[in-house]
This record gives C-alpha cells, structure tokens and sequence, in this order.
C-alpha cells in the first residue's frame, strides 16, 4: 500500500511533501524497532542493515508484481525464491 502512495506522490506536488515529511521519522522507528530486536550475537548496526535489505527487497517484489505483466497464472512466483534468501539473510 504505502508503495502505491509513494508511485501517486511522483504525480501530486502537495502528496510528495507530505511524504517527504514524514518518511524520515518512519525510518527512524524502524531502525529503532530492529536495533531493539536484534538477536544475540550480532551487532545492532549490521541487524539495521539486514532488516533494511529485506524490506527494500519486498518494496521491489511488491513494485515488480504490480506493474510486471504476467503471462499466465502458472508464471514462476518470485516470492519463492525471494522468502528463501531473505530468511537466510535474517537468520542469526
């Protein structure tokens, strides 16, 4: 959803400044809540990063399956894949 907002926000002025405002202050909460989540034996700053990849990936998947034609209903899924290596990369 919130990339949907962002894709209308390139096309009204007032809605991207809106955004704008506010985006910092959303990434901050979710760097705070992963730093406060970090499991044992890693350090704060390198969960950041992972949980920051992860959600970056999915905000692609998400943007990839909106606008990426699909052939047929039987095409590869890429969330597949996709779940595979980011449960890898968040694994402790």
């Amino acid at each position: 959803m919130w990339l949907k907002v962002w894709i209308a926000a390139a096309d009204d002025p007032a809605l991207y400044d809106r955004l704008a405002a506010i985006e910092p202050g959303l990434a901050a909460a979710v760097a705070a809540t992963a730093a406060d989540l970090t499991p044992p034996g890693i350090e704060a700053r390198d969960w950041t990063r992972r949980i920051t990849v992860a959600l970056d990936t999915l905000r692609g998947l998400a943007l990839r399956t909106a606008i990426e034609p699909r052939q047929s209903s039987s095409s590869r899924n890429p969330w597949l894949a996709t779940r595979t290596e980011l449960a890898r990369l968040l694994r402790p």
